[in-house]
């Protein structure tokens, strides 16, 4: 056997040796294919349950998820409400302020009639005991030296004088003090008694709304009613004028009427000449909405020509 021979049956032996290492990894291979399939598998069965459960919640979820956007609207709504709301706010501090600027005018004029009174009561008591006479002769003293010698005799009076003055005027006082609150109230009554109207032409545009409402607030004053009746007045008014503008008159008159039952108030319409649109609709329906909670009652006339709103006068109030 040369060395060819043995070189062949060297390969043949390599060859054979190599195949049997290959089927043996290739079953190795198959078995590891199968045991990761198998793993898999299990993998797959155990996770299943779960993204059947997610399934579920997804489900579930989906009708909170629908409810969501009413949610926002009415978020957004709440917020133009308030906003709506703060700016009546900021217009009812505004009127505070100007009405409490006029009261401190009233005040600084009552202040002055009072000292213009206190003096013309200091000049009365003055001529009552005798001030002026002492003060000519304490002049005449400066002029002449005679009348020195004689100014110190009235001296001795000047004790008497308070009690005098005092007493006698206190007394005209007390005479004369029941006729004075008497007439008072006598004028006050009558003035409450009596009707009065105040009228008051507007364009018919909502930048007037404040014009309003401080008409109708002054005019409450003046009816003397209680501080709540006095801003359901103001409100009825300013609705009252959105109702009147709702309506596109060429101009809004209002007519303030001042009674022994109340105030009331009379707003002129249009004649529905303009076009009617969701927004006026909204704005007459808000209008009637609020009327109703702050007055004791209105009505459009038969002819469609005029609105009339009624506040009556609180009675233990008025008591």
């Amino acid at each position: 056997m040369d060395v060819l021979h043995v070189v062949l049956v060297v390969l043949v032996a390599v060859a054979i040796w190599a195949v049997v290492e290959l089927a043996l990894t290739i079953r190795r291979a198959r078995s590891s294919v199968e045991e990761v399939a198998r793993s898999a598998n299990e993998a797959i069965a155990q996770v299943q349950p779960i993204i059947s459960k997610a399934d579920g919640m997804v489900d579930d979820l989906e009708p909170a998820v629908k409810q969501v956007q009413p949610l926002i609207e009415r978020a957004n709504t709440a917020v133009d409400v308030a906003t709506v709301d703060l700016a009546s706010l900021n217009d009812i501090l505004k009127d505070v302020s100007e009405v409490s600027g006029t009261a401190s005018s009233v005040t600084a004029t009552v202040n002055r009639v009072a000292d213009s009174a206190a003096n013309g009561v200091a000049n009365a008591i003055g001529k009552i005991t005798g001030k002026p006479q002492r003060a000519g002769a304490r002049l005449a003293e400066g002029a002449a030296g005679e009348g020195a010698a004689e100014a110190p005799e009235p001296a001795p009076e000047a004790p008497e004088a308070p009690e005098r003055a005092y007493v006698t005027y206190g007394h005209t006082r007390a005479e004369g003090a029941p006729d004075g609150s008497h007439e008072g109230e006598e004028g006050l009554e009558q003035q409450l008694t009596e009707d009065k109207t105040v009228r008051l032409t507007l364009p018919a545009e909502a930048g007037f709304a404040r014009s309003v409402r401080m008409m109708a607030a002054n005019l409450a004053v003046v009816r003397g009613m209680s501080v709540d009746d006095v801003e359901d007045v103001r409100m009825a008014a300013e609705e009252g004028f959105v109702f009147s503008c709702a309506t596109c008159p060429a101009a809004c008159d209002i007519s303030f009427a001042l009674t022994g039952e109340g105030i009331s108030m009379d707003f002129s319409l249009g004649e529905g000449s303009c076009e009617e649109s969701e927004d006026q609709a909204e704005s007459l329906d808000l209008a009637e909405l609020l009327l109703s909670a702050v007055c004791d009652s209105f009505e459009v006339t038969p002819d469609g020509r005029r609105l009339h709103v009624e506040k009556r006068l609180d009675v233990a109030h008025a008591e």
